[in-house]
């Protein structure tokens, strides 16, 4: 509910700054709109590469992703929650790493 109220204060300042083949969470486009594009591309090229970058999120330098959030957001409150969303993401990754989480999901 965090990052949905995050995106909510403001999603709109950032969103234009994406790629436009992004379509994950974002709103107008999603699942269907991205099998659209996939297919599109799949009718232009022979080839594709299908891949994951595994474990990217917690090796974004956190410190980097604020201060350009700074840039955009100008609200300190939301920028705040900006960097608890990223302090307790980093806080599971370390008690994952722990051995703190075994068992669980």
């Amino acid at each position: 509910m965090t990052q949905f109220s995050a995106l909510a204060s403001f999603g709109a300042k950032i969103e234009r700054r994406f790629i436009e083949d992004g379509f994950a969470c974002r709103t107008g486009k999603g699942t269907h709109a991205g099998m659209r594009r996939a297919a599109e591309f799949a009718r232009r090229f022979d080839y594709a590469l299908k891949c994951d970058v595994r474990q990217y999120f917690p090796h974004v330098d956190h410190g980097v992703l604020l201060e350009l959030l700074r840039r955009v957001i100008g609200d300190r409150r939301v920028l705040e929650l900006c960097e608890n969303i990223l302090a307790s993401h980093r806080d599971r990754e370390r008690r994952k790493s722990c051995g703190a989480d075994r068992g669980r999901g």
